[in-house]
């Protein structure tokens, strides 16, 4: 069971997006279709299928959590040597986004219970 949970969570992304920021008090990730179409889209341009991706969505529609923690969590997962910027207004943003990258690839994903 456990080794089934890691590999279904290493090999779809909305999957590992919904595992990884679930934690209590965390972000539950609905079953709304365009979180689908945008996971598609990252994966796109994570293969190199897509050169450029811009996501323009309304605020607290996952964009942060989604596109910039999950996915570059889920690159360095992948492809640990991958350099990744990160670029935003503040400081404190960045280090917030930084320390979420981190944590979620720290996490146990072959424990059901994460």
């Amino acid at each position: 069971m456990k080794n089934n949970i890691a590999k279904i969570v290493s090999a779809d992304f909305l999957t590992f997006a919904r595992k990884a920021l679930r934690e209590p008090g965390g972000t539950r990730i609905s079953e709304d279709r365009y979180l689908e179409l945008l996971a598609s889209r990252l994966m796109d341009f994570a293969e190199g299928n897509t050169k450029r991706l811009l996501v323009n969505l309304p605020p607290r529609h996952l964009k942060t959590q989604l596109c910039t923690v999950s996915f570059a969590a889920w690159i360095l997962a992948h492809k640990p040597d991958t350099k990744i910027m990160l670029i935003t207004y503040g400081q404190d943003l960045a280090k917030d986004i930084a320390h979420s990258i981190r944590d979620i690839l720290q996490k146990p994903f072959q424990n059901p219970n994460c």
